[in-house]
């Protein structure tokens, strides 16, 4: 027996889940059903259709949002198959340790698609024929047989997906096929187009429009699932309920047979095996369970022979509404969506006709507890006719009359459940009740409806919250499980979603207190407003949860409006917590002359808590992670860390790069970490450097030698701006280098992070990493200015450029190399200067091909006199 709380918990949350679908995915009613089925019945479902239908996206939006309260996470296996899809991507890879061991072939279940509750298999037509037979065995038997041993696996419900027609597939390998689709409970068709094109800028306004995709809040456990498929389970059916299916379905094959026989082209989607007939059994106690949760709660839990048209969502090709059907056939041109579309009419067509003719069924409903206990009333209503004289003629038009004048929801339904009392018993004609009863829902409308507006033009003087509760009350009195009065419900509870929205994005727990705050530079008075702002927001979200664990959608398609309005409620409250950061702060700097960054934030430590506990307030009600922290101290801190930086010791480099590790690490300690912007370090650090950066004072008039050169170096800074910056950005651009999949797209991360430096800021660095190494090449060139302007032979030329050590240099410090590398990580920082960098470069090559053509041709002419000498050595 099903634990009637977890059963009706379980009931509520499954109508709000399919209630938000039916809101986001339009014209999708039949797969829709087909899903509630599939998952109660824990059957499989396979839907058909064109590319870009939205087929993944509606997998994603339900099995995605089925968790596991084990886990808190989806039990869900997901695969697309292709070509090269194998057994094992379904089953679970290959235990090689026993097969080495025993020779046995035994896989990992747990990894497969047996080891979830859900499967969304994509493009599932696209695999080999022997991967379809052998998922055959584990969609239909939940298993796989391993030698002696058999493994159970937790699967329960696959949804398949393919854009390819289902017509089009059964008739390419109709046999092995159609074996497949026999193991699959429902079988969908979403056309490429909507029958009402209005459809479509709906579908935009929810997906498109406003800051971000349509919002799908309600959630469904593995649980939840697990109650609703036990109370299934107990379902009644009785003796000609089964009569009647036989009847039904031995019909509908014989007529489908006769349509394939008058119509060579029509390919139906199904034939009638014993396993569709024995699965009907199971899919109409699925039926009746979800026609108890989402259309009529006060139902029996037996099939009735009413329950038989849920039978085509099973037996049929389920797709369009017979009137969507001839809107999309009256446009559509593509032959083949034609052709699938017609054979959708036709299945319905026969299914219809088959319903139509069946004979009468009678079944003797089974006595419920509920029926037991309104016996008596009823024996006390026949006492009553006894003892009184029949009630006058007008008697239901006065009680109609007198609810409709007291203008009470609850007074009005009472009524039309007592007219259709009045009219089972015979106290009425049906005609005449059922005209009473238009009447009373029309009032009920009416009154619902004037609620709904009174409530968005404000609620009088009484709060938002309560008006809010109001409409709620109002929802549970209107909503009697019936299509019309849950209608009514749902759009009053979504009237009172957007009224928490809307008090939410306009300052929700705002007072004039707050400017009061701000002018007289109470910090005391700030937080205390900060606070009653949070409690306003927490009040609402409250109210908001309830409406929408009650199956509250909004009508407006602004489902976003929540989150923007917690976004903007966070930005006013950073505003009134900056008030109270800077009194604390004013006293930390007092406290603590040397302003070092470590003192300050532990001296304002107190202020950081109470920040964080707030932020996790805000975190809750917005469902996504606070900023509160980083937006107030983000920009104070800036200041701070700005003036430490100017007491940073540049000219040290590798010294600047542990100051900053240093300081981030204090800002990790204190939970800032994003409170600074990394582009904010690399400025500060950047300003740094050039003021550490001096240039030497120029040798004018000296001989430019090898002592001049090491002077010149040594007088310079060793590490370039650049590499240092590079540095600086492993550090405080850590995550975006370090999810950077190469070091390729590690370093455009750090060039990334540089080019969000202002312009002139980037300019300056490059001409000053330039101009480095600009100094260098300049006393190198008139160096060997002075070497090429020497006379002598070229014996006595190598000797003097030997004793000058040039080449020293050279080659033999790779200085040329060295500028060019350093030239190279230049470009690679700041890519945008990549013209002036190439300048720099193509000097060096300059001077390297200049000296070594003028050193080639010195030995080379020194070689030849050796020669000519050794020549004439040999003459004489």
């Amino acid at each position: 027996m099903v634990d009637p709380i977890r059963l009706e918990a379980a009931s509520n949350r499954f109508r709000a889940f399919f209630d938000e679908l039916h809101h986001i995915f339009l014209e999708r009613d039949d797969v829709l059903l087909q899903l509630a089925l599939a998952l109660l019945a824990r059957e499989h479902l396979l839907v058909t259709g064109p590319p870009g239908t939205a087929k993944s996206q509606l997998a994603s939006a339900v099995l995605g949002r089925i968790l596991d309260e084990e886990t808190g996470e989806p039990s869900l296996y997901a695969r697309q198959i292709g070509e090269s899809t194998v057994q094992t991507d379904l089953i679970g890879p290959i235990d090689f340790k026993t097969l080495m061991e025993t020779g046995r072939t035994e896989h990992f279940t747990d990894e497969g698609m047996l080891g979830a509750v859900h499967a969304f298999l994509d493009e599932i037509f696209d695999g080999r024929d022997m991967l379809l037979r052998s998922a055959l065995n584990v969609l239909h038997e939940r298993e796989v047989k391993q030698g002696g041993t058999v493994k159970r696996g937790r699967i329960e419900c696959a949804l398949m997906t393919t854009n390819r027609y289902i017509a089009d597939v059964l008739e390419g390998a109709r046999e092995t096929l159609l074996a497949f689709v026999d193991r699959i409970a429902f079988v969908s068709f979403v056309p490429r187009g909507f029958a009402d094109p209005s459809r479509l800028a709906l579908v935009l306004r929810r997906h498109v429009g406003g800051s971000s995709r349509a919002l799908l809040e309600s959630m469904l456990s593995v649980q939840d699932l697990d109650a609703l498929q036990h109370a299934a389970d107990e379902v009644h059916v009785s003796d000609p309920v089964c009569d009647g299916l036989a009847t039904l379905l031995e019909r509908f094959d014989r007529e489908l047979n006769a349509a394939v026989r008058a119509d060579p082209a029509f390919v139906p989607t199904r034939y009638i095996s014993t396993r569709t007939a024995v699965r009907s059994g199971r899919v109409l106690r699925a039926a009746v369970m979800a026609d108890k949760i989402l259309h009529n709660p006060k139902r029996s839990l037996e099939v009735l022979p009413s329950d038989f048209k849920w039978l085509r969502l099973h037996l049929l090709l389920s797709g369009p509404t017979p009137d969507q059907t001839e809107a999309l056939l009256g446009r559509e041109s593509d032959p083949n969506e034609r052709r699938q579309i017609e054979i959708v009419r036709t299945e319905r067509s026969i299914f219809e006709s088959c319903l139509a003719q069946m004979p009468p069924i009678h079944v003797k409903p089974r006595p419920t507890v509920v029926e037991k206990k309104a016996a008596p009333a009823e024996g006390g209503n026949k006492k009553k006719r006894k003892s009184e004289p029949p009630p006058p003629e007008d008697k239901p038009r006065g009680m109609l009359d007198q609810a409709v004048a007291s203008r009470d929801a609850t007074r009005l339904l009472s009524v039309m459940r007592e007219l259709g009392a009045q009219a089972r018993a015979g106290s009425i004609e049906p005609e005449r009740a059922g005209a009473l009863v238009k009447e009373a829902t029309t009032a009920l409308t009416t009154l619902v409806v004037r609620r709904g507006i009174d409530a968005a033009a404000g609620g009088g003087q009484k709060p938002i919250g309560e008006v809010v509760k109001e409409l709620s009350r109002l929802g549970a009195e209107v909503d009697d499980g019936t299509a019309g009065t849950r209608a009514l419900a749902r759009w009053l509870r979504g009237r009172a979603l957007v009224m928490v929205d809307e008090a939410a994005g306009h300052a929700a727990g705002a007072s004039s207190t707050d400017l009061v705050a701000s002018i007289l530079d109470d910090g005391t008075e700030a937080q205390k407003r900060a606070r009653a702002r949070i409690d306003a927001l927490e009040a609402l979200y409250e109210l908001r949860r309830e409406l929408l664990a009650e199956g509250a959608v909004h009508e407006t398609g602004e489902e976003k409006a929540w989150q923007r309005a917690v976004a903007a409620a966070e930005d006013d409250i950073a505003i009134l917590l900056d008030i109270s950061l800077r009194i604390v702060v004013t006293s930390a700097l007092k406290s603590a002359p040397s302003r070092r960054l470590a003192e300050v934030l532990a001296a304002i430590a107190p202020e950081l808590d109470r920040l964080d506990v707030m932020a996790a307030r805000l975190q809750k009600v917005r469902g996504a992670p606070s900023t509160l922290k980083e937006k107030v101290t983000g920009p104070r801190l800036g200041a701070l860390i700005e003036a430490v930086f100017k007491g940073f010791d540049a000219r040290d480099r590798p010294a600047l790069v542990r100051e900053v590790e240093g300081l981030v690490a204090v800002l990790v300690k204190a939970g800032l970490a994003r409170a600074i912007a990394p582009e904010a370090f690399l400025g500060w650090a950047a300003e740094a450097l050039l003021r550490g950066d001096v240039a030497p004072q120029a040798r004018e008039g000296k001989k430019h030698d090898y002592d001049g050169y090491r002077k010149l170096r040594a007088a310079e800074q060793r590490v370039s701006s650049a590499y240092t910056l590079a540095e600086i950005a492993l550090v405080v651009a850590s995550d975006a280098v370090r999810e950077a999949p190469s070091p390729a797209e590690a370093t455009a991360a750090i060039a990334s992070a540089t080019a969000k430096l202002p312009e002139a800021l980037r300019g300056r660095v490059v001409a000053g990493d330039l101009a480095r190494i600009g100094r260098a090449l300049d006393y190198l060139e008139r160096f060997w200015q002075d070497l090429e302007g020497a006379s002598g032979g070229a014996e006595a030329r190598l000797r003097e450029i030997v004793q000058s050590r040039f080449f020293d240099v050279l080659w033999d410090d790779s200085a040329l190399t060295r500028f060019s590398l350093e030239a190279r990580n230049v470009a690679e920082v700041f890519p945008a200067h990549v013209a002036e960098i190439d300048v720099v470069r193509r000097r060096i090559d300059a001077l390297d091909e200049r000296t070594r053509v003028a050193v080639t041709e010195l030995f080379r002419r020194r070689s030849d006199a050796e020669w000519e000498k050794a020549l004439r050595a040999g003459d004489a």
